[in-house]
């Protein structure tokens, strides 16, 4: 990535502050021809996922599939990806009222290597803080489906809010999970597995039904010239 100001790496870590675009979240996480899993992040300090290197390596796709990544997938598969995020939205929220009263005022926020807890903050400002990475995402998401983007770009917001729903989710069940006297950290380990795991199925899932969609355009084309020939 070439240095700007205000893009380039510091120390070898990435780093870009310029405005965001939906393409270039897109791009960021969703590059079948970068075979590098980890690449810059599209907006701030550090690394994300780009999970169709994931998915070339898993031969989940292959990099001749897509002539325009996800531009064949019929717009309602597009548009149902939007559920993702805001079902696990949905789960934050419903584990956060049943436990809330659970809480004491001061709960675990942050955890050792160990798995023992090591941070503390209280209840409202860990909850807040949570809320912010399962809502700020979403809205940037629907934000980008309303302004009919191009289909890639809407499909990545839509795993991207999934990812970070899920993230949130985990961090939030990992609180719980120690309030009531759990030990360990399996709860954040299982929820950042899903959090790689399901977004993938996600734009593999919509990569293929717009791969299955262009495979039958060629199939009507080429049957077509049969025909007339």
């Amino acid at each position: 990535m070439p240095r700007t100001h205000r893009a380039g790496r510091f120390l070898g870590v990435p780093y870009d502050t310029r405005q965001p675009t939906s393409k270039r979240f897109a791009s960021r996480s969703w590059d079948p021809t970068d075979p590098s899993i980890l690449v810059p992040k599209a907006l701030g300090i550090g690394w994300t996922v780009n999970f169709a290197a994931l998915a070339v390596r898993a031969h989940l796709i292959r990099l001749d599939d897509e002539d325009e990544p996800f531009a064949e997938a019929p717009a309602w598969v597009v548009t149902a990806t939007l559920a993702a995020p805001i079902l696990a939205g949905i789960a934050f929220a419903t584990l956060a009222a049943v436990s809330w009263a659970g809480l004491p005022d001061t709960v675990p926020s942050h955890w050792g290597i160990t798995g023992e807890p090591d941070g503390y903050s209280s209840r409202t400002a860990n909850l807040l803080l949570l809320s912010g990475f399962v809502l700020l995402p979403l809205l940037a998401a629907a934000w980008v489906h309303l302004a009919r983007r191009a289909a890639g770009s809407r499909v990545a917001a839509s795993a991207g809010g999934f990812a970070l729903a899920l993230v949130a989710l985990a961090c939030l069940a990992q609180t719980v999970f120690a309030v009531q006297g759990g030990a360990g950290m399996w709860p954040t380990w299982i929820g950042l597995f899903l959090a790689l795991v399901l977004p993938l199925g996600l734009l593999v899932g919509v990569s293929r039904s717009g791969r299955a969609a262009e495979q039958r355009r060629d199939f009507a084309s080429a049957s077509k010239k049969g025909s007339v020939s």
